[in-house]
This record gives structure tokens, sequence and C-alpha cells, in this order.
């Protein structure tokens, strides 16, 4: 029973001296309790103290409440379930996660590549997109979603603190959503984040050019990548994973899967141990778990549908729309460090549009 001097909760007790079974006894006992608020939902995130303070070691950070995802325990504070279903069948819910502060990327997006998502492509089915958020902890930030969202109608913000390091906990309430509100009535779900912009003059008619299936998965995908052990925040320590190497795995930005995907990445995910790392964690071990194929070519998507790190993607674009070849698909920002993030992605929906303009003569 020495494995149980290494749980936080048991270690942190003060165990006076008695004998050894009944101090074994007790630690077990508390073990049991700790497991059992865990499992009925009473401790949605579980904070260990020493790993909190230092995100260098950020492994075990939280702990993802199994069962409130799968049932009925998770407790959405904004909420849009009329978004899929009422007779019609959407061709793509964009599901955008977004920090709370962030209000200013969100309408940026409305103003830009959400407006066009909306709309009803050709002879498709209109679009739809929605931001997922969790619970900043803070009452006047969340008085200002709150207006935002009567304004706007498109926050979906579910009861979880809200932090970098609860982003695995933020894609599976993205996943679980698609899953529980959209399955049968859209044809594709869109995961992204709220500071890259999706070119929609190529993602929409691409999605449309596919063959027939409910087995996708598109994205840029990161072949043989090594796992960080230096000191940086993506850092994943031995215990954790012990691999060198991660499984093939979706980069960050964006990627579009079927629901059914959507529901097998979601379920896998659940069953293995959970890590920070969203994307290496979801597209990469629990695609892997799930047995979900990504798609290969000619439909997978190439390096060249992303800006990924660059640190001038708005030239990127420029360059392609002046050489007269294909756009980006998705225009990534993470690369880039000014601080005017907002006005670099209007700047590269107006070279979208522009191009889509003098294209169509």
């Amino acid at each position: 029973m020495r494995f149980l001097s290494y749980v936080p909760f048991v270690r942190a007790v003060r165990w006076k001296p008695c004998a050894r079974g009944a101090a074994t006894a007790a630690r077990l006992l508390v073990v049991v309790v700790v497991a059992m608020l865990v499992w009925h939902g009473m401790l949605s995130v579980i904070y260990v103290p020493k790993l909190v303070s230092d995100a260098r070691n950020v492994s075990g950070y939280f702990h993802i409440p199994v069962r409130m995802l799968r049932g009925d325990g998770l407790h959405f504070i904004l909420d849009h379930p009329q978004t899929c279903g009422g007779g019609r069948r959407l061709h793509v819910v964009a599901l955008i996660v977004s920090a709370p502060r962030n209000h200013a990327n969100r309408d940026t997006i409305r103003a830009t590549w959400g407006a066009a998502l909306r709309r009803r492509h050709g002879d498709d089915d209109p679009s739809a997109f929605l931001f997922v958020l969790g619970d900043p902890r803070n009452a006047s930030l969340q008085a200002a979603l709150a207006d935002e969202d009567r304004r706007h109608g498109d926050l979906i913000q579910a009861d979880f603190i809200d932090s970098y390091f609860n982003m695995t906990l933020k894609h599976l309430v993205a996943l679980r959503w698609a899953v529980r509100r959209c399955r049968g009535d859209v044809s594709f779900v869109l995961k992204t984040d709220d500071d890259v912009v999706v070119n929609t003059h190529r993602l929409l008619p691409y999605l449309s050019s596919l063959p027939a299936t409910d087995e996708a998965l598109l994205c840029y995908v990161n072949k043989n990548p090594r796992v960080f052990r230096d000191e940086t925040k993506w850092r994943i320590s031995r215990a954790l994973y012990a691999a060198a190497t991660y499984p093939d795995y979706c980069a960050g930005p964006a990627y579009v899967v079927t629901p059914r995907v959507a529901a097998r990445l979601f379920d896998a995910t659940l069953a293995i141990r959970p890590m920070f790392v969203d994307d290496v964690l979801v597209s990469g071990i629990a695609r892997l778990h799930a047995g979900v194929r990504l798609m290969r070519a000619p439909y997978q998507l190439r390096p060249a549908d992303f800006t990924m790190w660059e640190p001038d993607p708005l030239a990127t674009f420029a360059r392609a729309a002046e050489d007269g070849g294909a756009l980006p698909m998705f225009g990534a920002l993470q690369g880039y460090a000014g601080d005017n993030k907002t006005d670099v992605m209007r700047a590269i929906w107006d070279v979208i549009e522009a191009t889509q303009r003098r294209r169509r003569g």
C-alpha cells in the first residue's frame, strides 16, 4: 500500500503514531472519499497546490470529471441548444475556443469570417459558429459576457475554471456540445481558436467536394512530434508520458471532423489518462485509442493550407494573392508577437475578400 503515500491529499495529512494496519486503513478511507466526490462531480477541478504554483510542472494540474462530462451533470451558464436542429441541416458548425477576456477577437470574427460562414454558400445549407468558454470567476467579467451573449447569442459557457491549463477540459466541452446538440443535424464540426482567420471561400467548397463519409478528420498533421522535456509551457514529464515522441496529431489552430468522429474522440479521451496538451491528447493519443484514421491525400489538408507560427502571417496571405496561387485555408496568429492582433486578423480577411472579388472578375 506504499502507493498511497504519493496521493497528495493523503500525504498532506499528519498521521499520529499508530499501528501500521490502522494507518493504512485510514489512508485508504481518505482515497475512497475523494474518489467518491470526484465521481459524483462534487470536485470539478482538483488543484494540487505544489503544481499550481509551478506552471513548468503542470502535469497533473487538473482532473477531468468523467461522470460530469459523460452524463447530464455538466452545467452550462450560457448555452444555445437551438443552433442545430429545427428542421434544418447545417453544413458546418464552428466551435471556437476563446478566453473570456478576448472579446475583441470574438468581435473581429463576427465581423469577418464568422459572418461569411453564416451566409448560405451556393446551394449548400447554412453554417453557424459559437464561442466556447469557461467561468472567469470574476463577477464584472461574467456580467460583460452575459451582456455580450444577449447582443450576439453565440456564447457557450460551461461551469469550469477558465485557464490555459484547462484547455483540455474546454476542448472536451466543445466536442461534447457538438455530439449532444448537433449529431444528425450537421455535416462537419470545425474546432478552432479565437486567433485564427478561416478562409471560408476555400473551406466550404473544399468540404463540399469530399467523398461522402462519416469518418473524416482533416487537419495539419504534426508527424512524429517530439515530447518537450525542457522548461516550456508544453513540458510533459516522463511519469505522465514515457515515449520520446507523440503519435501523429492535428496541430492546434484548427481541425474538421464529422460528428461521428467527434463522438469517438470524446469517448476515447475520457477513457485515457488526461494531460493539458489538448491537441496531442484528443487528436493524437485518443485518436489512436479510438481507431480513428487521418484522411490521406488528396483529401487531407497540406502544410500550405495553414500559416503556422509565422511572425507575419499577413505577408504570407499577401504574397499568395500577388502570385496568383491558392490562399491558405487557415491563418493562425500564434506566432504573431504584436499587440494589434485583431488588426492583423481583419487585414488578412480583407486580402481574402479582395482576392475573391478579383478572381471572380
